[in-house]
């Protein structure tokens, strides 16, 4: 699959099927609605342009639609961190992480923390 471009209400709707694995429009509205309010008929049409773009799919049940995602969460994450990367950071991390540093409060269990995941990928 290639990469998929979401938008923010577009995210919002996977991550219901990713946390749901299958849910119907119904359901996946009603749980947007504890967040903010959308209107159902704005779900349903998000969800037929999420399955045009090939990030979902569907079987009908008695009528009715149930919607599973057919793109992996943590691809669409790391799609996300690197596009913000290459936006924010001119594609640079350390700029990032500088970033983070000077302007963030980081704890010392924090960053080490941190390091310990580089030393973990390091092996």
């Amino acid at each position: 699959m290639t990469n998929v471009e979401l938008g923010r209400i577009q995210v919002r709707i996977m991550q219901v099927l990713w946390e749901k694995k299958r849910a119907t429009a119904r359901e996946i509205t009603t749980v947007l609605n504890e967040f903010e309010p959308i209107d159902h008929r704005n779900v349903q049409t998000i969800l037929r342009r999420l399955e045009k773009k090939g990030s979902i799919g569907f079987t009908v049940e008695d009528r009715t639609h149930i919607y599973y995602p057919l793109i992996d969460n943590n691809r669409v994450k790391m799609k996300a961190i690197s596009d913000f990367i290459n936006q924010m950071f001119q594609g640079s991390v350390s700029n990032l992480v500088s970033a983070l540093i000077s302007h963030e409060h980081i704890s010392v269990e924090e960053l080490k923390k941190i390091f310990r995941m580089f030393e973990k990928k390091d092996k």
